[in-house]
């Protein structure tokens, strides 16, 4: 129901990009990936794809379990595409949140998605979706790689001397130690507490 589920203005903005989206709500995980959904047995081949009733709901897909055999909770809403082409449905997104800087990120990409299908159409979009994916996949291996060389390059003066304890024979950790002081109110003497440095104290640095 609008603004009690969902944000009424949010429902009209997804009708307004397109009247075959439609909202489901999924109780359990399900697999869907690109499959045509139906309300009948799916395809002769692989019958998971259809609306079916599981554990008393209604579920879009093959439901997943946990390891005691129970169905797996989604509790999400979904939005769901009619294909009237194919005679069935096809998953579009899911709704993970409902605040609204979450909500307009959906519409701003559905809207995308619809000028860009209908410029270019639907095989030139799932082109530039994998595209897409793969840049950005690129982009955080590429900071992954300069991140190591950084702690590489902040670390080579630790590699250096512990190489040249090797050539000097020196092979036993030399296992520098802290003092700690611990005390509390009213406390007369204090406590302390001597423990082995961390690699960080030691002056290693490490990712976060």
């Amino acid at each position: 129901m609008p603004g009690l589920h969902l944000p009424a203005e949010f429902i009209q903005d997804i009708k307004g990009i397109d009247e075959t989206l439609n909202f489901v709500w999924h109780p359990f995980e399900v697999l869907y990936e690109d499959n045509v959904m139906n309300e009948y047995y799916g395809k002769l081949d692989d019958p998971r794809w259809h609306i079916q009733e599981f554990s008393g709901q209604e579920i879009w897909g093959h439901p997943l379990t946990l390891p005691d055999g129970s169905p797996k909770p989604d509790e999400t809403w979904h939005i769901w595409q009619l294909n009237r082409a194919q005679g069935g449905w096809n998953h579009v997104s899911n709704i993970a949140s409902r605040e609204p800087n979450h909500l307009m990120r959906i519409v701003r990409r559905l809207g995308r998605e619809k000028l860009y299908k209908a410029r270019y159409g639907a095989m030139e979009w799932n082109h530039k979706m994998r595209k897409d994916d793969e840049d950005l996949e690129a982009r955080k291996q590429d900071a992954k790689d300069q991140q190591f060389r950084d702690i590489q390059g902040e670390n080579k003066w630790l590699t250096r001397k512990a190489m040249e304890n090797l050539d000097r024979g020196i092979t036993a950790p030399s296992r520098p130690t802290k003092d700690i002081i611990a005390s509390f109110a009213g406390q007369g003497n204090k406590t302390k507490i001597t423990r082995e440095i961390t690699d960080r104290e030691g002056g290693l640095v490490l990712p976060d």
